[in-house]
């Protein structure tokens, strides 16, 4: 059984580094209050012992 399936094309080369455009990171504050509001919104949708933190983070 092949490690790889083949329907999935591997680029020839990566991506050159200027074509990426950077994210920008959030402040520590930011992020804390972003995290806060996606756990409110599935807890209140699926109750918090059906959320995961994989689903918040």
């Amino acid at each position: 059984s092949p490690r790889y399936p083949d329907d999935v094309a591997a680029p020839d080369k990566p991506p050159d580094k200027e074509a990426r455009v950077p994210r920008a990171r959030m402040t520590g504050s930011e992020r804390r209050h972003q995290l806060i509001g996606i756990s409110r919104s599935l807890f209140a949708e699926r109750g918090y012992d059906a959320t995961s933190i994989e689903e918040i983070a």
